[in-house]
């Protein structure tokens, strides 16, 4: 039993940041999009009273369900009003930035495009909500972990 409590699992809703919140996982797939939006739904939803003190940085991979993970995410975050930054993960499998802008677009989400992960991390770094949340692709939250133990939140 000690060893279960003790247990964790790099990469998924992982708390960087508790002052402010800075959460990542690697939800790079329809279930784990969903599982990401009941868990922040369960646990820390309860930091943000009201709308618009939420920051989501999310980047996929373009061989994934990308339109259904598009819904998931209205689903489970669209009520926060959240400030959505579309980036692309290293990979030559990327879904580009511009592209996932414009299917968050469409479900009327306010979206930015930075495609690249290092002025993503700063753009919400800067913004100073009080929960930033990052998801998506495993290269994405390697990359995003990599910026916050090298710079900070």
């Amino acid at each position: 039993r000690s060893a279960i409590g003790n247990t964790s699992k790099p990469g998924r809703y992982e708390v960087l940041s508790e002052n402010p919140y800075l959460i990542i996982d690697a939800a790079h797939n329809a279930s784990g999009v969903e599982a990401f939006g009941k868990t922040f739904d369960n646990t820390d939803s309860r930091y943000l009273s009201g709308k618009g003190k939420l920051t989501l940085i999310t980047g996929f991979m373009k061989d994934k369900e990308c339109d259904r993970m598009v819904d998931i995410i209205t689903e489970y975050f669209g009520n926060y009003d959240p400030i959505i930054i579309a980036t692309e993960p290293e990979s030559e499998r990327a879904l580009g930035a511009e592209e996932l802008k414009d299917k968050l677009s469409l479900n009327g989400l306010k979206v930015y495009a930075l495609p690249n992960t290092e002025k993503a991390y700063e753009m919400a770094k800067n913004l100073g909500h009080k929960v930033t949340l990052c998801m998506g692709s495993i290269y994405l939250i390697g990359d995003i972990k990599y910026y916050f133990e090298k710079k900070g939140w």
